[in-house]
């Protein structure tokens, strides 16, 4: 078996006639063993391409005159094999860059919102102070952060879809898995981790001076500012990152921030909840530290992209 994998590597195509159900599936695990870093594709239309679908890492099946047997057993159904190309080409290439940046960006946005917590354990000897109001705290995966990155992933196309059939090289970031992997990960937490700790540090700096009423801008003032702060940088992070845009994303992302800041408004009115009320005003019109801070962080990721490119 090794010989004959070895013999057929050597030509572009190979053609296997009057073989079983099993034998197919048998040519694809003959394959899979000789390249386990490789992703197997199997495309068929009738009930005997069945094994050799579900063996493959990826089955397409296609409904036509055979019956259904293939695509019901596939991962992926078309009707025609033309489908195949704009299936490859297009949507899957797509669907691996969105849900690569469906993954890093969930790392992302978690280490912006919690890390400040973890550095701002070293300023309070680890006592288990929290930073966030815990409604507010709660929202933030649920509400704040959530739709606009599950609009990204169904909507964002990086190109016109002519350009991926025009373009074939646009197809090599799976292969290369460019988008995906342990570099970009950590990336990605540096970017979060960097930003966490930078709008702590400057909002916390703000601690303690005169707002424009001359009262002190307290600690739960600072926590909330940092906590605006982490939100729009969350959802600027996905703006910042849209190929194409339509009203209806930037809208979505707008409702969110309006969303928390109705929210925080809300919650300022309610005496009964301490460590927000009659903040709104006073965060709203900070001292100019936050507002800084907010600039910088953004650009952060950049700035270190930049040097990091420089550098290697």
């Amino acid at each position: 078996m090794g010989k004959l994998v070895d013999f057929v590597d050597k030509f572009e195509s190979v053609i296997a006639c009057r073989v079983s159900p099993k034998q197919k599936a048998d040519i694809v695990e003959m394959i899979k063993a000789k390249y386990p870093r490789k992703t197997s594709l199997a495309i068929g239309d009738g009930a005997n391409d069945v094994n050799m679908i579900t063996t493959a890492h990826v089955g397409v099946g296609i409904m036509g005159l055979e019956g259904s047997q293939a695509a019901r057993s596939s991962d992926f159904a078309i009707s025609q094999f033309r489908f195949l190309k704009p299936l490859l080409f297009i949507h899957g290439r797509e669907a691996y860059r969105r849900n690569a940046y469906l993954v890093l960006y969930n790392f992302y946005k978690n280490a912006l919102f919690v890390l400040p917590q973890y550095w701002y354990g070293f300023l309070c000897g680890f006592s288990g102070q929290t930073l966030y109001e815990a409604f507010m705290y709660q929202m933030y995966n649920i509400l704040y952060v959530s739709i606009p990155i599950i609009w990204y992933c169904i909507f964002d196309f990086e190109h016109e879809k002519g350009v991926f059939l025009k373009e074939p090289r646009l197809y090599r970031i799976g292969m290369t898995h460019s988008l995906f992997g342990t570099g970009k990960f950590w990336q990605w937490f540096l970017h979060g981790g960097l930003q966490a700790g930078f709008l702590m540090l400057l909002c916390f700096v703000s601690q303690g001076q005169t707002t424009y009423d001359g009262k002190p801008f307290d600690f739960w003032m600072s926590g909330q500012a940092l906590y605006t702060c982490v939100v729009f940088l969350a959802n600027a992070k996905i703006l910042s990152d849209t190929h194409n845009f339509h009203l209806l994303g930037e809208l979505v992302i707008l409702s969110m921030l309006f969303c928390f800041l109705l929210s925080y408004y809300l919650m300022n009115l309610v005496p009964r909840v301490i460590e927000l009320f009659g903040t709104f005003s006073i965060v709203m019109t900070a001292p100019s530290q936050m507002y800084l801070c907010l600039l910088l962080a953004a650009s952060m990721p950049y700035t270190v992209d930049r040097m990091l490119a420089t550098l290697l």
